[in-house]
C-alpha cells in the first residue's frame, strides 16, 4: 500500500512539474 501511494505521489509530482512548466512557457 505504501509503495502504491508512493509511486502515486511520484506521478502526480511529475505532472504537476510538466503542467507547471507549460503555463510557465506559455506565460
Amino acid at each position: 500500500m505504501f509503495c502504491f501511494f508512493t509511486s502515486v505521489a511520484v506521478v502526480f509530482s511529475i505532472l504537476c512539474s510538466c503542467l507547471y512548466r507549460e503555463l510557465y512557457a506559455r506565460f
